[in-house]
């Protein structure tokens, strides 16, 4: 269908062209005969000879002037249909982000293996897996037993760069604020929209623990791309990826984005099944 429209685009504008070359070349050769029939009357034969030549030769420049007017025309509306109808490949890289996947200490490398190469499956652009850094110890809670997701997604801002996202992968146990409870254990978390986000492994279970570990991580990736449907930040549908987990482990039944929430991550560049 773009095809299509590419082609009749094209197919007018050089009929516009066409149509304006035949009305200058109309008027160019009524003002021509208009002055050659008024001076040759006052011209001997050769002279009108002579400037019969001299009229034929300014015809020719003529033409090849129209000529390059046309090629120059030509040129200028492909390039300038080729910004005003971008296709979608193109815009999708212009949105897309490089994805940094920052394990921290302790993590199995084998867990970030598995989320890097799932990854890889729904999303076509950059991705890259940083070597293991030590957990900060100022994103500590007051207790010392676990680390503040917020802080960790703050530390994690300080590395991301234009056109990123860092996505902190741990197995130790993070925790937020949430309503009345000021140090809620959760299993990741990601600002709407951010640049970071953090997930962890600790209160995972099960022998699926790799594939629950990769729903935490998209989830929280979802996120920082924009989507938050409901004031709770996540979707009501219950095997969308976005599902709140309001405390409990739901992964499990939890099996892909849904029709709402596929098209925004799509836009920015995902190719999601």
């Amino acid at each position: 269908m773009l095809q299509l429209l590419n082609l009749k685009i094209k197919f007018n504008h050089y009929i516009s062209i066409y149509n304006i070359l035949i009305l200058l070349r109309k008027l160019h050769n009524a003002v021509i005969a208009r002055v050659y029939n008024g001076m040759c009357n006052d011209f001997t034969k050769p002279s009108k000879v002579s400037l019969l030549n001299k009229i034929k030769n300014m015809q020719i420049h003529a033409f090849l002037l129209f000529v390059i007017i046309l090629l120059c025309s030509c040129q200028n509306a492909h390039n300038d249909h080729k910004t005003s109808l971008p296709s979608n490949k193109r815009q999708n890289q212009q949105l897309k982000h490089s994805i940094i996947i920052q394990p921290f200490d302790g993590l199995p490398a084998s867990s970030v293996e598995y989320v890097a190469e799932e990854l890889h499956k729904i999303y076509s652009g950059n991705i890259i897996t940083k070597e293991p850094i030590p957990l900060p110890n100022t994103s500590l809670n007051q207790n010392k037993t676990r680390y503040r997701a917020d802080s960790l997604i703050r530390y994690l801002d300080d590395f991301t760069k234009e056109g990123q996202l860092i996505i902190g992968l741990t197995n130790k146990d993070i925790s937020a604020t949430k309503g009345k409870y000021p140090d809620w254990g959760i299993m990741g978390l990601g600002f709407c929209p951010g640049k970071s986000c953090i997930a962890s492994t600790f209160r995972l279970k099960g022998k699926n623990r790799l594939e629950k570990l990769f729903k935490v991580a998209i989830h929280e990736l979802g996120h920082t791309q924009g989507l938050a449907l409901t004031e709770t930040n996540h979707c009501p549908e219950k095997t969308c990826l976005m599902r709140d987990a309001e405390g409990k482990d739901n992964l499990d039944e939890t099996i892909n984005f849904c029709s709402k929430c596929k098209p925004v991550l799509i836009k920015a560049g995902w190719e999601i099944k």
